[in-house]
């Protein structure tokens, strides 16, 4: 098994505007499952992206730095701050602020064999983010929804860059759908 390891690159990076409307994010909580037949450990998943698990044989792709759950927090932080939000950390939070938990379902870039997209020199990456994201609003009521992004990249070699690609692709997809899913935290 070969193993890759890649950067992840926030799709927009913001600062906290003084006057912005205060929230909270709290920790990821990691539920993604390990590939079938990757045998990785508890502390393997949390690096790992995905790759090409292909009967002990394939690609593991890993993150260069940090862990997925903290990647994904980062971006939620970055996605509000677009929309306005100051994110406070959650030992600041007051009990009447609006509080976001996000429950990290799917994180994976992966690489199917298609035969004819072989044959054509066309192959694709898939990348896939999904989370289930709790807000508590200022009034205690809780809303749940789910945000996922989606990216690909069509590839001839398998290189670092090109998962990145597909990867950073699905990061600016999320991030978009969650700016518009966080207009409605406060209402």
């Amino acid at each position: 098994m070969k193993q890759q390891t890649i950067r992840l690159t926030m799709p927009e990076l913001r600062v906290d505007q003084p006057d912005g409307r205060p929230i909270v994010v709290g920790a990821v909580i990691d539920a993604r499952e390990a590939p079938e037949n990757s045998h990785l450990s508890a502390t393997d998943l949390a690096k790992n992206v995905g790759g090409a698990w292909r009967g002990g044989n394939g690609v593991r792709v890993d993150l260069e730095h940090g862990d997925v759950p903290a990647e994904v927090r980062e971006l939620v932080v970055q996605s509000l701050r677009a929309v306005g939000y100051r994110v406070l950390p959650s030992r600041h939070g007051r009990d009447d602020m609006p509080m976001v938990s996000i429950k990290l379902t799917k994180f994976a870039v992966i690489m199917p064999f298609d035969f004819w997209r072989a044959a054509t020199y066309s192959q694709h990456m898939l990348a896939d983010i999904s989370t289930e994201i709790s807000t508590k609003r200022k009034d205690g009521s809780i809303r749940q929804f789910q945000v996922s992004g989606h990216g690909e990249n069509v590839y001839q070699r398998i290189t670092p860059e090109n998962w990145e690609i597909a990867i950073n692709r699905a990061m600016s997809d999320y991030s978009g759908q969650l700016r518009r899913a966080a207009v409605d935290f406060e209402n």
